[in-house]
């Protein structure tokens, strides 16, 4: 079956193109987008940016087999657009993006493979990646893996296969159970998820308030789809910190209990719909019956 594409389709992904920072006129290279796409993460000014262009970024991903037809068959049309048109998205001065990392899995079509990327690194970037058991990433001491037997609970294990904590996902919000790592984290009704030195949080009294200078860093994730499927999210380094790669692993299992949240929500509504209907049915053959009963 053909590919069907308008000029609506052309302008548009050229706009996107445009936005995202990636102008091409001659062969599409899908590294040189991923490139363009993570610079234009790490140059965000505010979350709400970052999110706008990660739907952006997604939807060309989505697309891509209908990008490349425009590129074989109706480069004509696309030439036709100029670049540099398109600024909606701001983008902060270098200074502002120093210490903000981002970690997103919209390059994923199946959402579990992770991009972990900062201006600080300049081009470069760091990858998760599902193996088909755990989720994994080069050099890291670490790795996350998903409950067989419970969609709401990951485990992180270190290098040795231990687990050091159970990530979960509680009607208070996130949380890590049994956690043996250095590391505690404090989720507000609003705004991001902070972290602070685990000896510190423990050493805390009832009613006691967190002292900012303690705090190390903190996350906040944003879902680009209705599934909770794709996400961005946004770290801010205040301190130095070891093993920064548990926070972010921390981060890859929220996004990933955020779907598995989504996968439960729609199993229980399905039943709930098949009990209804089921009910209904039932009382309509039990009208039925009592209707034959009656007298004609």
């Amino acid at each position: 079956m053909g590919l069907f594409v308008t000029k609506k389709d052309i302008e548009k992904f050229h706009v996107y193109f445009d936005e995202i920072g990636y102008h091409e006129n001659n062969e599409l290279d899908w590294e040189k987008f991923v490139e363009a796409s993570i610079d234009k993460l790490d140059h965000t000014v505010d979350l709400d940016g970052t999110t706008w262009a990660a739907s952006l970024i997604r939807e060309c991903v989505q697309k891509w087999d209908t990008i490349e037809k425009i590129f074989e068959k109706k480069k004509d049309v696309w030439d036709q657009y100029d670049w540099g048109v398109s600024r909606e998205i701001p983008k902060c001065k270098k200074k502002e993006a120093e210490g903000i990392y981002y970690l997103t899995n919209i390059f994923s079509d199946d959402a579990v493979d992770f991009v972990i990327s900062s201006h600080d690194w300049g081009v470069d970037w760091n990858e998760i990646e599902y193996n088909g058991e755990d989720y994994v990433a080069d050099d890291s001491n670490f790795f996350i893996s998903e409950d067989p037997d419970d969609l709401e609970c990951i485990y992180l294990y270190n290098k040795k296969g231990k687990i050091v904590c159970s990530i979960v996902q509680t009607e208070e919000g996130l949380a890590l159970i049994d956690n043996k790592t250095v590391y505690a984290i404090q989720e507000s009704a609003e705004g991001p998820i902070e972290v602070y030195p685990r000896a510190y949080y423990d050493s805390l009294k009832e009613g006691q308030s967190l002292d900012e200078e303690q705090l190390l860093l903190d996350f906040e994730t944003r879902w680009i789809d209705e599934e909770y499927k794709h996400a961005v999210t946004k770290f801010r380094i205040y301190q130095e910190t070891d093993d920064l790669d548990i926070p972010v692993f921390i981060a890859a299992a929220e996004i990933i209990l955020g779907h598995n949240s989504y996968k439960l929500y729609k199993k229980l509504k399905r039943e709930n719909d098949l009990m209804s209907l089921s009910t209904a049915f039932g009382k309509f053959t039990a009208l039925g019956a009592l209707n034959s009963l009656r007298p004609h």
